[in-house]
């Protein structure tokens, strides 16, 4: 069993890049942004979107923020950033090449970390957490979430061969426990 790098996922996504909005259901694409609108996020708020992917949660979040807000979106793969800036363009939108493990962002820089359909890719994960809660204010908040079931996760990564094919997500209290 060869062990996948960050290199690897990376690659694997910048393939994918082009289609990918084409690639994500309609019913997926809505359940996002009605996600995001749920939050009530504050209108100065920073939200750091790890693995903001072409941006789908990015802009919704940011549709909430007014001129002092801003969201970074933040995701390792370079084709998914200028997908999402060519597709999702705004101000107050800041897209961002880096790994979720280490965030070019200030200590205490950021209300909301939103973590969505990302736990599985993560390839360190305790490391990750640290780095969030750094970037976190005091007061903060890091949300993980997958809107498509675990089981369906599991399985549509297992019917991958290559980067993504052994990414898990483990069952809730699995994940409670590890953040």
């Amino acid at each position: 069993a060869e062990r996948r790098t960050v290199e690897d996922t990376a690659s694997y996504f910048d393939d994918l890049a082009r289609d990918w909005d084409e690639r994500v259901q309609p019913q997926i694409a809505e359940r996002v942004a009605e996600w995001c609108r749920s939050l009530s996020l504050r209108p100065r708020s920073v939200v750091l979107d790890v693995g903001c992917g072409t941006g789908l949660s990015s802009l919704a979040c940011s549709e909430q923020l007014d001129k002092n807000g801003m969201v970074i979106a933040l995701d390792r793969s370079r084709s998914m950033i200028e997908e999402g800036r060519r597709r999702r363009d705004r101000p107050g939108i800041r897209w961002v090449r880096a790994d979720a493990a280490r965030v070019p962002v200030a200590s205490r820089a950021v209300d909301v970390v939103i973590a969505m359909h990302l736990w599985p890719h993560l390839h360190s994960p305790a490391q990750t957490l640290r780095e969030w809660r750094r970037v976190l204010k005091r007061r903060g908040h890091l949300l993980i979430v997958h809107l498509v079931p675990r089981d369906e996760v599991n399985r549509r990564h297992r019917e991958v061969d290559g980067a993504v094919g052994r990414d898990v997500l483990p069952p809730a209290a699995e994940l409670a426990e590890v953040v």
